[in-house]
């Protein structure tokens, strides 16, 4: 939890910029990156069945893909 909230911490007050820009501002991209990799980090804590690992994990690889690419 304290992994989570130094990841957004810094952006927490970035409410109107997120609602205009999203992943286009790259302190937000950089945030949701990382707060995502934290997501994937503690996915198989969750035992899961096997297809919902899957499915959970593919769509956080592709969010985190579209968040890198936002932060750049």
């Amino acid at each position: 939890m304290a992994q989570a909230v130094a990841a957004a911490g810094p952006v927490a007050d970035r409410w109107h910029t997120a609602a205009r820009h999203g992943l286009g501002d790259p302190p937000l991209a950089r945030a949701a990156a990382d707060l995502l990799d934290l997501a994937l980090a503690a996915l198989p804590r969750l035992a899961l069945p096997a297809d919902l690992h899957d499915e959970t994990t593919r769509g956080l690889r592709r969010r985190l893909a579209a968040a890198e690419r936002g932060s750049r």
